[in-house]
């Protein structure tokens, strides 16, 4: 009898080890940590644009993208929004992995209060010296990558929060 209440024990070890593990993971599903690096960079995009914050938007926007000409330094219009923001974002990515060039596309869509409605954007994430950066990009740009929602992968799912 103790040999076999020693079985079960072991079983349900092993059985709580596998959930944890696995509940671990989830959200992570696979994605490589360079790839969760390129998803970060999109939040950060998020965040510094619903504060316009022109400093960090910089370290964020790749040097060459339109955007970046025209910050200023030490501009920062509504600071504290992306706290506000809640996760009344969504962050959808097109593929698993880099693309052979290196890029990895998303939709984001976010809530701006002092647009008081959402607002929807596509990225280009790209490897520029070794540290992910955006580029704005045009629906019709997104278009000419065959990129479709149907295919994509959703980082975070838009959810309503306290307005």
């Amino acid at each position: 009898m103790s040999s076999l209440k020693n079985r079960f024990v072991y079983v349900i070890a092993v059985l709580v080890f596998l959930l944890l593990v696995g509940c671990s993971k989830e959200g992570a599903s696979g994605t490589s940590t360079d790839v969760q690096a390129a998803d970060a960079q999109a939040l950060a995009f998020i965040k510094a644009t619903v504060e316009a914050d022109h400093e960090q938007l910089k370290n964020i926007l790749a040097p060459d993208s339109s955007h970046y000409r025209i910050l200023q330094a030490g501009t920062h219009i509504y600071p504290g929004a992306a706290d506000r923001l809640k996760d009344r974002y969504q962050i959808d990515r097109f593929s698993e992995e880099p693309n052979d060039k290196g890029e990895l596309y998303y939709k984001v869509r976010y809530y701006r209060e002092n647009h008081n409605k959402d607002w929807t954007e596509y990225l280009r994430i790209v490897k520029v010296d070794n540290q992910w950066k955006v580029y704005e990009i045009e629906n019709d740009e997104m278009q000419k990558q065959v990129i479709t929602s149907e295919g994509a992968t959703t980082v975070h799912p838009y959810k309503e929060g306290e307005q």
